[in-house]
């Protein structure tokens, strides 16, 4: 139970051990599933986080959210999960970062936001790839192809795009 505010997002770990939630309260926790009880709560968002996501190997936590009037803090984190420590800070995004999906091989992570884009991001050099605009508006939710050479990304232009790209690049084609 969280009393500060609404919980926004939610992400197993890929062995099924731990939960990550986002909250309205700028917080990041991470909960054990074998005893309900919370083991560590993660602060650098300094506004509501929207969406959290584990790579593959459940090492790296990645965080994004933002103030939808304003876009303030619209950046993503990638946290250490073991060391319970913030590692990287991707920028980009001109609004909040409402999505967030890693590869199936954990090289690469796809954010989508109220900017109405979809970017990449190489996740071992935290380096930005390829932008897509196409979306009329909001992006929404993400999901990698379990070969990852494709995503679809939804929105509220009420479009299910689907992006083919190079698996292990950040080059969409």
């Amino acid at each position: 139970d969280v009393s500060d505010g609404p919980t926004t997002g939610v992400a197993f770990s890929p062995e099924g051990a731990l939960v990550a939630s986002a909250h309205n309260d700028t917080i990041v926790r991470i909960w054990d599933l074998s005893t309900g009880s919370l083991r560590a709560i993660l602060r650098s968002h300094t506004e509501p986080v929207w969406a959290v996501a584990f790579n593959p190997d459940g090492t790296i936590l990645a965080s994004g959210g933002g103030d939808p009037g304003t876009g303030n803090d619209s950046n993503i984190r990638l946290w250490d999960v073991n060391a319970r420590a913030q590692t990287d800070l991707l920028s980009g995004h001109n609004g909040a970062v409402t999505a967030l999906a890693f590869s199936p091989d954990g090289t690469l992570l796809a954010s989508g936001g109220l900017d109405g884009t979809v970017r990449f991001w190489e996740v071992a050099t935290a380096s930005p790839g390829t932008v897509l605009t196409n979306h009329g508006g909001p992006v929404r939710d993400l999901v990698f192809s379990p070969d990852g050479s494709e995503l679809i990304s939804v929105g509220d232009d009420g479009n299910i795009h689907i992006w083919q790209f190079d698996p292990g690049t950040a080059s969409v084609f």
